[in-house]
């Protein structure tokens, strides 16, 4: 009798889809999960610079979501969309539909009437926001036409009592990335969401926002809306919280790379430096790196050795 694999090697290169050295901010995306989950809605900021692993850090969510029966959503502001009102928060209601009309007929039928119910006749303002919310409300006549501010206020009520009624049953999780792009209407509408548990109904949402750090200022108009959430949070619990994502440090690069290339800490410590003075402690960029030296044959696996081999002095002389 033997172990089995004890010695087995792959000579294809892969680097680990592990999150290395972001335990502290997994734990704190768990607790405002978590949090929501109990009916105290939560806002999670996570900043940082492109290619830092913001998406990564926030995709580690989905096994809780998956144990509590959530649901998750995301949407994407883009650069050149801005003049575009509410596009990743339509992104992420598109995807909160495709799950609503999945439903079998009896529960869909139950929900339509749930959120006419709640709704009364302003249902008709959610289907002037997006049509295909009519295929789940159905025909509903139009509504009285008012002033620029109330209208605005109305949408933003209407808006707010859709997300308290969407997460009685089961929590929510809103995912919108690159804030910093985001237009003046959709960063108006953050703070209602976050508000919707304020009255005694509990709200399971949690409110998960991404943006480059090094792309705004505390003038910029995301900044001035997160600034302005946590200033009006009436919670001693505070239920606004801001993750700072840094580089990766030489420690868990050197992980990274024993991982990837099953070699002892200190056969790898060298490539571990010459890495994080290349690509600045980035993932991203430290992901492509690797792929480009295996690409270029800068890493290769011997076959005799039955281990992997670079060379240093090659490596540096890389970009």
């Amino acid at each position: 009798p033997f172990a089995l694999g004890l010695h087995d090697i792959s000579d294809r290169f892969q680097v680990p889809q592990v999150l290395y050295g972001r335990e502290l901010e997994v734990q704190s995306l768990m607790d405002s999960f978590y949090l929501a989950a109990q009916g105290q809605p939560q806002l999670l900021a996570v900043e940082g610079k492109a290619g830092i692993g913001k998406s990564a850090l926030i995709h580690e969510i989905h096994k809780p979501i998956a144990a509590h029966s959530g649901i998750f959503i995301s949407g994407k502001f883009d650069q050149f969309q801005k003049n575009i009102p509410y596009s990743a928060l339509k992104q992420a209601f598109s995807g909160w539909m495709q799950h609503a009309l999945s439903l079998k007929e009896a529960a869909l039928l139950a929900l339509r009437a749930q959120l006419n119910e709640a709704l009364g006749a302003n249902a008709r303002v959610l289907i002037d926001f997006m049509d295909v919310f009519e295929v789940l409300l159905g025909e509903l006549p139009p509504v009285a036409s008012l002033g620029a501010q109330e209208t605005q206020n109305r949408f933003h009520l209407v808006i707010q009592r859709f997300i308290q009624e969407i997460t009685q049953q089961r929590p929510l999780v809103v995912f919108i990335d690159d804030l910093q792009w985001a237009d003046r209407g959709s960063l108006n509408l953050l703070p209602q969401l976050v508000g919707s548990g304020t009255t005694q109904q509990p709200c399971r949402l949690l409110l998960l926002v991404a943006y480059r750090d090094n792309e705004v200022d505390d003038s910029h108009p995301a900044m001035q809306t997160l600034t302005q959430i946590q200033a009006d949070d009436p919670s001693t619990d505070k239920r606004t919280r801001t993750l700072t994502l840094a580089p990766l440090t030489h420690a868990h690069i050197n992980q990274l790379l024993v991982d990837a290339l099953h070699q002892t800490p200190k056969a790898t410590n060298a490539l571990a430096a010459l890495i994080e003075q290349k690509t600045g402690g980035n993932p991203f960029f430290i992901n492509e790196f690797l792929k480009t030296l295996y690409s270029e044959k800068l890493l290769n696996f011997d076959l005799k050795q039955q281990r992997w081999c670079w060379s240093l002095d090659a490596i540096k002389a890389q970009d």
